[in-house]
């Protein structure tokens, strides 16, 4: 039971068999007076007079599950990505959980259930049966669960998503607190850069441009396709998605840049086109019929997805904890250590807010070097 006063009038809000109730005590004048009022509805309405009071039902999770992803569909590019924390919200909580049961208590709860995951794995072992009665699986795979854990940053986006539900749920008029905001975020570990040393480059194009040889005797090069992509990648520091859905009406030849348009920040930028990587863009051109820039020769649509064939090239170079993303790191490291200014760096890579940018200085101590030392030479 709620009463409350809005200017010089009190109102009442209750919920009777899953049923919300909303009316105005018209003959209260103070808190107590509300009460008696809101009893005396309250007795109505269980006596079956329904047109006593405005009945609402009472909004449940998958009420606001429906507003984010309206939202989230038609102003977010990691939608996809929220699908996935909308599962994970659905599984907990259920999705006719009601709203107002959503408390601080019960999000720290779901907190607790984030961290710890198990996922299904398939191992290949030695066949003990092997050359034995006519067997002839030299290999089986058993399914074994593994426990993994999800970091403090992911969890933190979870409850995010949640916090952007019940701020539209209030926008919309479902309900008028947001339990996320008397829930603390998850301290995030530090940020740490991971990018490619010219050897371990090296040893990732060798990886990538390996021939390889199948059982009739045939040369291929599985992997080769690869080769611009991370060429792009290492040349303009863009995002996996951005490559993916180049196209060539954003490549400007004569001028010597590329517009990236449908980006993360939702703000277009331009990336001057280097000698190398005009060069190959100039050679894919020449043979290209679609007004991408990248094409999967074996859907001939854009890609989508690279991360098994780009795993299997890192195992083979023994490049070990890296992914695509990293070799964005990689570019932004290496400007960063050439000296170049941060605002310039941050404008190519495309990041909001300059305190992104400055954490690739962390890792260049001979920039602070050279800093200090010019202090020295003035003298």
């Amino acid at each position: 039971m709620t009463v409350r006063k809005k200017g010089n009038r009190w109102y009442c809000r209750f919920q009777i068999d899953g049923v919300r109730y909303e009316r105005r005590c018209s003959t209260a004048t103070d808190e107590k007076s509300a009460l008696k009022a809101e009893a005396v509805i309250m007795t109505e309405i269980m006596r079956g007079d329904l047109n006593y009071a405005k009945a609402k039902k009472a909004p449940k999770l998958q009420d606001g599950i429906d507003l984010y992803t309206q939202y989230s569909k038609g102003n977010k590019l990691s939608y996809k990505s929220d699908l996935f924390y909308i599962d994970k919200a659905l599984q907990f909580f259920g999705k006719n959980c009601l709203l107002e049961n959503m408390t601080p208590a019960k999000i720290e709860e779901y907190k607790i259930w984030l961290k710890t995951y198990t996922v299904i794995r398939k191992i290949k072992l030695n066949n003990p049966e092997y050359g034995k009665n006519g067997c002839r699986k030299q290999y089986i795979y058993k399914e074994i669960e593994i426990e993994k854990t999800r970091a403090n940053s992911t969890i933190n986006r979870h409850i995010e998503m949640l916090s952007k539900m019940f701020n539209l749920c209030i926008d919309n008029g479902l309900i008028t607190f947001n339990p996320c905001r008397s829930v603390k975020q998850l301290r995030e570990e530090n940020f740490k850069i991971r990018f490619l040393t010219i050897e371990e480059e090296k040893e990732l194009f060798k990886a990538i441009e390996a021939p390889h040889t199948d059982a009739a005797g045939n040369i291929t090069y599985p992997y080769i396709h690869l080769k611009p992509l991370v060429v792009c990648a290492l040349q303009t520091g863009m995002r996996r998605g951005e490559i993916f859905s180049l196209k060539w009406s954003q490549i400007d030849f004569n001028n010597g840049f590329i517009e990236v348009l449908k980006t993360k920040s939702g703000k277009a930028r331009k990336i001057p086109i280097s000698p190398r990587l005009d060069l190959l863009l100039k050679e894919i051109l020449a043979t290209s019929n679609s007004e991408y820039v990248f094409i999967n020769s074996a859907t001939n649509k854009p890609y989508v997805d690279i991360k098994n064939a780009f795993s299997t090239v890192l195992e083979k170079a023994n490049i070990k904890n890296f992914r695509f993303h990293d070799l964005r790191h990689t570019v932004a490291t290496r400007m960063v250590e050439s000296g170049a200014d941060l605002l310039v760096v941050q404008e190519i890579l495309g990041h909001d807010n300059i305190q992104t940018t400055m954490r690739y200085a962390h890792p260049v101590p001979e920039n602070k070097k050279r800093a200090i030392n010019y202090l020295s030479n003035l003298y």
